[in-house]
């Protein structure tokens, strides 16, 4: 919506987007921005990242480390099955966006992630702050690609933050 409705978006709080289903983007042998794996879920000797400690499902540090599942948090537990064989489709079929698609974007978007995803590689949260004109990039310590159910106190303030933040629409100097 915000490439071709510009009039309709206000502005762009994208956590864990992607740009790319198959996340091959420009960064990519970058050691810091990827590993070895294609993800974060790298070690800290071969680039200073450092595997999840959660693996790819958030867990409660309030109540003693429960794995969040669809079932867990899902109204309708009985479709989280259907969810889960449709999402391969969905990444097989998205389209692939590039820098003339994002370029068009006029709004404040902040690009945000968390810094322990494995989920979405990191390249991705880079490429949309590097692409979008008035851009910015977040990434949210401790958490992974479900920081809204990690930290939630931290995720609604930043959120709120970008929401009440001043937009004069003058390009970022650098």
């Amino acid at each position: 919506m915000a490439m071709n409705y510009t009039s309709r978006i206000d502005r762009v709080f994208a956590h864990g987007a992607n740009v790319q289903a198959d996340q091959n983007i420009p960064g990519r042998n970058d050691p810091i921005i990827t590993s070895k794996s294609g993800s974060l879920a790298s070690s800290f000797g071969t680039n200073g990242t450092t595997y999840s400690t959660t693996g790819s499902f958030a867990r409660r540090a309030v109540d003693g480390g429960q794995n969040y599942t669809c079932e867990s948090l899902s109204p309708t537990p009985e479709r989280c099955s259907a969810m889960e064989q449709a999402v391969p489709n969905m990444w097989a079929t998205e389209p692939t966006w590039g820098p003339n698609a994002l370029g068009k974007i006029t709004c404040p978007v902040w690009s945000v992630d968390g810094d322990h995803d494995v989920e979405v590689q990191r390249n991705q949260a880079d490429t949309i702050a590097a692409w979008i004109p008035f851009a910015g990039q977040l990434l949210l310590p401790q958490t992974g690609h479900w920081a809204l159910l990690e930290d939630p106190v931290f995720f609604n303030f930043a959120m709120g933050y970008f929401l009440d933040m001043g937009f004069d629409r003058q390009l970022p100097y650098y």
